[in-house]
């Protein structure tokens, strides 16, 4: 029972350290879709709260809930000249990290 313990507190140690997501205000430079439904949000300045390898992008899923809203919601940041507030996880999309939530600030 103690190394099952000890195991799983390692683990937990292990896995905690991994995780570096938060969330920033960041510039939005340029959005676009590719062809096989993933879609970007070129950010300034470039992200450094996530573990994602490619920092200067946010990429989205197009297909999953709540996406499409979030790319219209950086669209409209673009388009007026805002800034967006995103909390940038740590799952990636071809090295680009994605959000969980995001939104256009005044």
């Amino acid at each position: 029972m103690k190394k099952k313990f000890t195991g799983i507190i390692l683990g937990l140690t292990f896995c905690g350290s991994a995780i570096s997501a938060g969330s920033a205000n960041f510039n939005v430079t340029s959005v676009g879709c590719l062809s096989r439904g993933t879609c970007y949000v070129n950010i300034q300045p470039a992200t450094n709260l996530t573990t994602c390898s490619k920092k200067g992008q946010i990429r989205f899923d197009i297909t999953l809930p709540g996406s499409k809203a979030q790319y219209s919601a950086a669209l409209a940041a673009l388009m007026s000249g805002k800034q967006i507030n995103a909390y940038l996880t740590d799952t990636c999309i071809n090295g680009f990290p994605t959000p969980d939530w995001l939104q256009v600030q005044n």
